[in-house]
C-alpha cells in the first residue's frame, strides 16, 4: 500500500516505514530499519512519534485507514451494481439512487 504523496517529513517517514512493515513484517522491523526505509535518522523518527511502538502504531494506523477506504469503496460500487441489475421488485427499491441502497 502507499500512502499519497506529500512533502512532509512525518510523510515521508510513514511511506518508507509502509514500505519496510510489508517487506519485513511488523515484529521484523527495527527503529533503524524503519528510518532507513524513509531515508533519516532514527532521531527523527522518535523525534516526530515519540516511540518506535508509537510510530508503528501510526503505520498500522495509516494501514487500516488506507484498507478501509478500500473495503467502502467496494462495498458502494456493488451495492451501486445491484441496484442497477435488479429486475425484482426489493424493500428497499423505492430508496434506490442508482449509487447503491438507501442514503449510506
Amino acid at each position: 500500500m502507499q500512502v499519497p504523496s506529500s512533502t512532509g517529513n512525518r510523510d515521508k517517514l510513514l511511506r518508507g516505514a509502509l514500505e519496510c512493515v510489508q517487506e519485513r513484517g511488523y515484529g521484523n522491523t527495527s527503529s533503524r530499519d524503519l528510518a532507513r526505509a524513509a531515508g533519516a535518522n532514527v532521531a527523527s523518527s522518535n523525534y516526530r512519534f515519540g516511540s518506535k511502538d508509537a510510530f508503528l502504531d501510526e503505520v498500522l494506523g495509516t494501514c487500516f485507514e488506507m484498507w478501509s477506504r478500500r473495503v467502502e469503496a467496494a462495498f458502494a460500487a456493488v451495492k451501486a451494481q445491484a441496484c442497477q441489475v435488479r429486475t425484482w421488485p426489493c424493500p428497499e427499491h423505492h430508496r434506490c439512487s442508482g449509487h447503491g441502497h438507501g442514503s449510506s
